[in-house]
This record gives C-alpha cells, sequence and structure tokens, in this order.
C-alpha cells in the first residue's frame, strides 16, 4: 500500500534551531572566576542556590528595585534569594547611595563562603568540591611577581608566655590587635576546611575584627567573642602549631586597623602554602628574627619540628638559625626547655597605607 504523499516542507520558512542558553551555573561562576580553569566551581553553586536564583543572581550588582525592573521576579521572591546567597556568602549586602542596600558579588569569595560553618550542612560532596576547587587553583597559579611587588600580609609573633625566656612583647602583635579591637568574631578557617592532608584545628580558630566582625554578626556567621576567649584562640593555634598572618596595613601602634588575624598552616593554608611554592617571591613583612643563646642551648633539637620555614637546624650540636628563612612567628620560642630563643626586633622597612576591602566584579 503506497505510503501519502507529504509536500516537502519549505526549507526557506524554516526556523534555525534555538540556541541552547549557557549552564546558569557556570554563566554565574564566570562573575565570581574562569570555571575553565576551576571546572569544580559550577557544581559548587549548584549546591547553594537552584537554578532559578542563579539566573536571578546573573542581574547583580544592584538594588533590590533595580532588580525589579530588570527581572520578572516578585518582590517576595528577590528578597528571599538575596537573603539566602547574603547568608551563604555567595552576595554582599554594601550600602548604596541615599543609604538603600545594594547586592554585588564579592572578589574574595572563596572566604566569604568557607568562613561560614553553616555551610558545612552542604554535606560531603560540598567539601570534596572544594579540594578539587583547591587542586585546581594550584594548577593555575603563577608567580609573576617583580621586585616592586607589595607584600600582602605581615606575620605576628606567637602567643608567647610572658615572664619566661628572653621573648619580646611586639610593639603590634596579635594581643594588642585583639585587645584594641572594638568587636571579635571567631570563624572557621576557610583554607583547611578544604585541605585533605592537614589535621590541625579549623574550627572557630581565625578572628575578625571590628566592621568585618559587624559583617560577620549581621549575617550569624561566626561566633562574638570577649579580648579573653579571642586571646585563648591564640594560643590554641600556636600550641597547634600555627603561625598568625594579618594584613600589612595598619594606622596606629594604638589602634592597629587591622580586620583579621589568620592562623596558618604551611601545608595547606593559602598564604603560607603560596608563599613556600613561589620560591618566596610572595612577601611578608616581618619585623622579627629568632636567635639563640648558645650558652642555654643544649642542641636538644625540639625546636627543629616546630618551624614550618626550614629556618632552623643543629650542626655539631649547635643550633643554627638562618635569618633569610626565619619569618619570626616565634613558635620555636615555645619548643625550648632551656628558654635559650628569643625574638630579636628587626622592623621591616615598609609603608603602611589603607587598602580597598572590596572589589566587585561588574555584570558581563
Amino acid at each position: 500500500m503506497k505510503k501519502a504523499h507529504r509536500p516537502k516542507k519549505d526549507r526557506a520558512k524554516r526556523k534555525p534551531p534555538a540556541r541552547k542558553r549557557p549552564d546558569p551555573f557556570v554563566r554565574l561562576a564566570e562573575r565570581l572566576d574562569d570555571p575553565r580553569q576551576v571546572p569544580s566551581l559550577p557544581k559548587i553553586l549548584a549546591l547553594m542556590v537552584t537554578p532559578r536564583e542563579a539566573e536571578l543572581l546573573l542581574a547583580l550588582p544592584a538594588t533590590l528595585e533595580q532588580l525589579l525592573a530588570w527581572t520578572d521576579a516578585r518582590r517576595r521572591e528577590l528578597r528571599a534569594t538575596l537573603r539566602k546567597a547574603c547568608r551563604s556568602g555567595l552576595v554582599l549586602e554594601l550600602c548604596g547611595p541615599g543609604g538603600e542596600p545594594r547586592y554585588a558579588f564579592p572578589d574574595v569569595y572563596v572566604d566569604n563562603i568557607l568562613c561560614d560553618a553553616r555551610n558545612n550542612r552542604l554535606g560531603s560532596r560540598f567539601r570534596a568540591l572544594w579540594q578539587s576547587w583547591t587542586r585546581e587553583h594550584r594548577a593555575r597559579r603563577r608567580f609573576d611577581l617583580g621586585p616592586d611587588a607589595r607584600p600582602g600580609f605581615r606575620v605576628l609573633p606567637a602567643n608567647l608566655p610572658r615572664g619566661k625566656g628572653r621573648a619580646v612583647v611586639p610593639s603590634v602583635d596579635a594581643r594588642a590587635i585583639v585587645r584594641a579591637a572594638r568587636r571579635r568574631v571567631l570563624q572557621q578557617c576557610a583554607c583547611r576546611f578544604r585541605s585533605t592532608t592537614c589535621e590541625k584545628p579549623h574550627d572557630d580558630i581565625c578572628l575578625v575584627f571590628d566592621h568585618l566582625a559587624d559583617e560577620a554578626v549581621a549575617r550569624g556567621c561566626g561566633r562574638e567573642v570577649s579580648v579573653t576567649e579571642a586571646l585563648d584562640a591564640l594560643e590554641r593555634g600556636t600550641r597547634a602549631g600555627l603561625v598568625h598572618t594579618s594584613s600589612a596595613d595598619y594606622l596606629t601602634p594604638a589602634r592597629s586597623g587591622t580586620e583579621f588575624i589568620c592562623s596558618c598552616c604551611p601545608c595547606s593554608c593559602e598564604l603560607l602554602e603560596s608563599y613556600m611554592a613561589s620560591g618566596r617571591k610572595l612577601g611578608f613583612v616581618t619585623h622579627y628574627r629568632a636567635e639563640v643563646d648558645a650558652a642555654k642551648c643544649t642542641g636538644c633539637g625540639n625546636c627543629l619540628g616546630r618551624c614550618g620555614f626550614g629556618a632552623l637546624s643543629l650542626r655539631e650540636g649547635a643550633l643554627r638559625i638562618d635569618d633569610g628563612l626565619c619569618v619570626g612567628c616565634g613558635l620555636c620560642l615555645r619548643a625550648c626547655p632551656t628558654h635559650a630563643l628569643s625574638l630579636r626586633f628587626t622592623p621591616s622597612a615598609y609603608e603602611a597605607r589603607r587598602v580597598n576591602r572590596h572589589v566587585i566584579n561588574p555584570r558581563r
């Protein structure tokens, strides 16, 4: 039986196939980073927001009224989406013209998201993807820093016990920063959370101060603490062999202007791991060097395991300190049973200045 003849469709009238829109999570990842180099990022974002929420967030930076004009969403939906994104650290709420809230993406998105331990509820896949992100980030890293590159951080001496040995009380140290701060909040260490190797503590270990603390409290991120509790956290970090670091810039010795203190480990933390991997091209502001009293040193070697920078060595039973490798963290002092080690004040030639905290990525 012959089939009924069907006239051929007019090819000229055929519509071209509709172009498939890129994945909203890939497009959102492009606003924060380069997903071609860190392909785990879109997968991370897919755990944090829905496709619809990702589409709405692509309109940022904007105020709520601008989002209402630019999208098809209603006010209630936009408020819920922005509240969720701000709470997770994916979006910042800033003060716009006239005091109206303005929403935008943070430049340092990793810290903003991972310092908030509440995001841990997203489960083991969330952490595993961040571990993949870390490997991808390291693979793309390049250290092309010239001699004029400014150091981004400074090393703070460990929380040393008073009245023991020859330890100095630094002019600008972690204790002074904690006491000068108006407000203090303890947070999770983002670097060790996404580490696969480091077993040192990552809960309630890193500190933010003043307006960063205000933002953390407003978001419900971290735990506000007293001076005593903040000093106890520094002591826990010191006992665990963590190096205290902060921003390189400060205002006056009386009020440091420092926004954070991180307790870092060379094996996993972004700052110290990058410092070692770069061949020390990434500079620190360091104001101290360790020195040894040969008359007191017994050559026991207890201090060697406390130095993560390879600055200490034993030669013919005598301790040697390489000034070029020592960063003045003071961790070795805590390991010396005879108090033969001390810190020598060697101020760095560095001009402090205030820097802009946030760089907001524009819409593309």
